[in-house]
């Protein structure tokens, strides 16, 4: 994680940025782009790492459906690190879980992990049973 936020001349931790997020709420929008912030701004390894930390932390504040598909988009981002996928897919089983039966918004859940899935479908070379013996496809 990024040891401080420049905002005008003054400089911010990213624990004052939360506190202030969860103080101040209802400041979802607000949530949403300092986390999209944070993850184009990640670049070092130990960065990258920081940041699933803090949407951990704000997804438990929101029940914000744009704050887990912009979780899950920075998942599918860390697709090349190790467990990579598995990290994608429980982002989004727990995205459904947490989201997807929202009334007006849910839909937008389901059919950004339909794309996902259909996208590693679409990768693979198929052959009878190579899925399942690759574990691409589960049981």
């Amino acid at each position: 994680m990024r040891s401080d936020t420049q905002v005008g001349k003054t400089t911010l931790h990213p624990e004052q940025i939360l506190l202030f997020i969860k103080r101040f709420a209802p400041v979802e929008d607000l949530a949403v782009n300092w986390l999209t912030d944070e993850s184009k701004l990640a670049k070092t390894e130990a960065e990258r790492e920081s940041v699933p930390k803090l949407f951990e932390r704000t997804v438990c504040d929101y029940l914000s459906v744009p704050l887990w598909l912009e979780y899950a988009q920075f998942s599918i981002g860390c697709m090349g690190v190790k467990d990579g996928m598995e990290n994608a897919r429980s982002v989004f089983e727990r995205a459904i879980t947490a989201v997807g039966l929202h009334v007006t918004q849910g839909a937008m859940i389901w059919e950004a992990y339909r794309e996902f899935e259909n996208a590693i479908l679409g990768t693979l070379q198929t052959s009878p049973g190579s899925l399942m013996r690759s574990g691409i496809l589960r049981n």
